[in-house]
């Protein structure tokens, strides 16, 4: 017996080991579930500092997509992108092309539909409007839509994108804004913050924003007639017109000197109609002391 043992025991613990093992591996592997590992959510894309030149001014009426017609002479539009989110919902990628579809002019393109930027659902813009935006009477902001009935947004001004007031939209279709509403009067709003408030769809789409009777930021330089001297106005040259300024300054120092003269002469003959009065007073007094 025991030499039995001495012969195969060593193999029988062997093959006892190896079967405890296995049995506990499949215990294990059987009773725990592999965690999965959640999506990640998905990064907005962020587009920055985008500008764009544009004239200072347009002369001609514009009709929106409501078939309202705006006069844009005398009004600014925006002409740079500090920060624009993309939202969701978008089909297309987003290209700074279209991004600068927002700046400049209304270009609205209805049979191709180009011309505008989709925010995309909860995406924001802020736009630099490049003039200080003022509380004119009457609509002094105006937003250019595509006008779809599942649009929602947000408007705020703001004039260091730090602290922003929110504006009240005119109607539901954000034709206009009118209302200048919680803005300090000592705040010169510059900035523009557009947000995507829509529940479906793929966000609001926007043509173009203006405004109207803002404050330049720079003040504009003269031109060549306003920087000439008073006097070239005139036709004259610098020696007439220091020769004329010398003549008319000579007539009027004559004419103060006349002035001191003749005021002198009237106190003069104040003090001797004076004296003669007081001396034919004093010989009345005497006379009348000596009857």
């Amino acid at each position: 017996m025991k030499r039995w043992l001495r012969k195969y025991g060593i193999a029988l613990s062997v093959l006892l080991l190896l079967l405890f093992a296995g049995v506990t591996g499949s215990a294990l592997a059987g009773g725990s579930k592999a965690t999965p590992t959640p999506e990640p959510t998905p990064t907005p894309q962020v587009f920055e500092q985008i500008t764009a030149s544009w004239e200072s001014g347009h002369a001609d009426k514009h009709v929106d997509a409501f078939g309202n017609t705006i006069l844009l002479d005398g009004a600014d539009c925006a002409t740079g992108v500090i920060r624009f989110t993309v939202g969701s919902g978008r089909t297309k990628e987003v290209t700074t092309q279209e991004i600068k579809q927002i700046l400049g002019w209304p270009d609205y393109d209805a049979e191709n539909r180009t011309g505008t930027l989709n925010l995309g659902r909860g995406g924001e813009i802020i736009l630099d409007m490049n003039v200080f935006i003022r509380d004119s009477a009457g609509m002094f902001l105006y937003i250019f839509t595509t006008g779809k009935p599942e649009d929602k947004m947000s408007v705020s001004l703001s004039a260091d994108m730090i602290k922003w007031y929110e504006i009240e939209v005119k109607s539901k279709n954000f034709t206009g804004l009118d209302k200048y509403t919680n803005i300090p009067a000592t705040v010169k709003p510059r900035y523009v913050k557009i947000k995507d408030r829509s529940e479906s769809g793929d966000g609001v789409c926007i043509d173009a924003v203006v405004t109207f009777d803002a404050e330049p930021i720079v003040k504009p330089e003269k031109t060549e007639a306003e920087k000439k001297p008073w006097y070239a106005k005139f036709g004259l040259t610098k020696k007439s017109a220091t020769a004329l300024c010398v003549g008319i300054g000579s007539i009027l120092l004559i004419i103060l000197i006349l002035r001191m003269i003749r005021w002198y002469n009237i106190r003069k003959r104040r003090r001797k109609l004076r004296l003669v009065y007081s001396r034919k007073r004093d010989g009345a007094r005497r006379q009348e002391g000596n009857q």
